[in-house]
């Protein structure tokens, strides 16, 4: 089977130089574009056009991506649009991704591939015929529904290890790659087929402009929900969005206007799909090493609602052996082997003995640090 190596990069990586990394073997390099859309976080990356214009002039072959946070149809779709908005101008030559891996992003699988597969619609509305998904292996497993992402899209998988435990058009297989050209670590790629090598003189988009005239902004979409973020207050939010704070109060029953928490899931609009269900479906009981953002992630719910159902008032602080309830819709991790950290326990341990790697296990339970405790709990897929 072919394999052919590249890189994906964002101005994390700061200046590059790309004749040095064509030199060392790389052929193909996919540059960060954007985040959000312009009525919301509205990030573009400083490099991206930089990135772009000298991996091309060094003979690599380019592609660029964008990190997706829409929470409706109609959200997904401003992003796309900001994506396009941001591409004008750039010589991509080959394929457009969306980087779907955000822990906060909606835990139902088949709303959040819709919401995917809204972006990408919009993307081929624009002309946009070379398109592709990034998510982490075990994200795409639980997170989306697979089998329902539009047909034709490329398929880059990121796994931490030395094998890759599914088929995939490309393979993320590292975040610290040393690369010359490039100073500190940096995400390293294989590709298993040409297509990210031979994507022919047209490029991605046989008109990359935008469908709106660029002095014109589009006009900003109001999505029915928003997830607060860190530094939101009630006030900002409605002034984001061109409501009040009384009407967000009472579509969300809010009690102290100025308590909101990060992840929580805010209904914009009076038509909007009804809040998050607090009704307890099960319980849990916190152990050692536990936060409550680490146990939202395994019972594919948020902070906020488990905030709002267990009346936390700090949603930082939980105490072992405290019960919580879990919102109806949560679902149960059971099936997945687990291992309890034991007195002595070193992550390098614990994956040498049940075969895998300790970027894996760091993947897997959402880590940030090598630090585990006794009475963690640890999945091992």
């Amino acid at each position: 089977m072919a394999q052919y190596k590249g890189i994906d990069v964002s101005h994390y990586q700061g200046n590059i130089d790309f004749s040095k990394v064509r030199g060392a073997g790389y052929q193909f390099v996919i540059a960060k574009a954007t985040e959000g859309s312009e009525a919301d976080v509205r990030y573009a990356d400083p490099s991206f056009k930089q990135n772009i214009t000298e991996a091309n002039a060094a003979g690599l072959v380019t592609h660029a991506y964008h990190y997706f946070h829409g929470i409706s149809d109609a959200d997904a779709r401003a992003e796309a649009r900001w994506f396009i908005k941001n591409l004008a101008g750039v010589p991509v030559q080959g394929y457009v991704f969306v980087d779907v891996e955000d822990k906060s992003l909606d835990p139902n699988a088949s709303a959040l591939t819709g919401y995917v597969n809204a972006f990408l619609d919009e993307l081929a509305k624009a002309g946009y015929t070379k398109l592709g998904i990034y998510s982490g292996l075990y994200f795409m497993k639980d997170r989306l529904v697979e089998s329902q992402l539009r047909s034709g899209i490329l398929k880059w998988i990121a796994q931490y290890n030395s094998t890759f435990d599914r088929t995939a058009d490309v393979w993320q297989h590292t975040s610290s790659a040393s690369v010359p050209g490039i100073a500190g670590n940096v995400d390293e790629d294989i590709a298993y087929n040409d297509k990210l090598i031979n994507v022919g003189a047209s490029g991605s988009a046989p008109n990359p402009e935008p469908s709106y005239p660029p002095s014109v902004p589009p006009k900003p979409v109001v999505p029915d929900t928003y997830t607060v973020r860190a530094g939101d207050t009630l006030s900002g939010i409605a002034a984001q969005f061109g409501t009040s704070v009384a009407t967000l109060v009472s579509l969300n029953s809010i009690s102290n206007p100025n308590l909101i928490y990060i992840g929580q899931v805010l209904r914009i609009k009076a038509s909007a799909n009804p809040a998050p269900n607090l009704a307890a479906s099960g319980t849990y009981t916190v152990q050692p090493g536990d936060t409550l953002s680490g146990i939202a992630v395994k019972y594919g719910t948020r902070v906020g609602v488990l905030a709002a159902l267990n009346n936390l008032s700090n949603p930082n602080f939980i105490r072992v052996g405290q019960v919580l309830k879990l919102p109806g819709g949560a679902y149960s991790p059971a099936g997945r082997p687990v291992h309890v950290v034991a007195s002595g326990d070193t992550l390098w341990g614990i994956a040498q003995a049940n075969h895998t790697s300790v970027a894996a296990l760091k993947s897997i339970n959402y880590l940030s640090s090598d630090t585990i405790y006794p009475g963690q709990r640890l999945y091992l897929k």
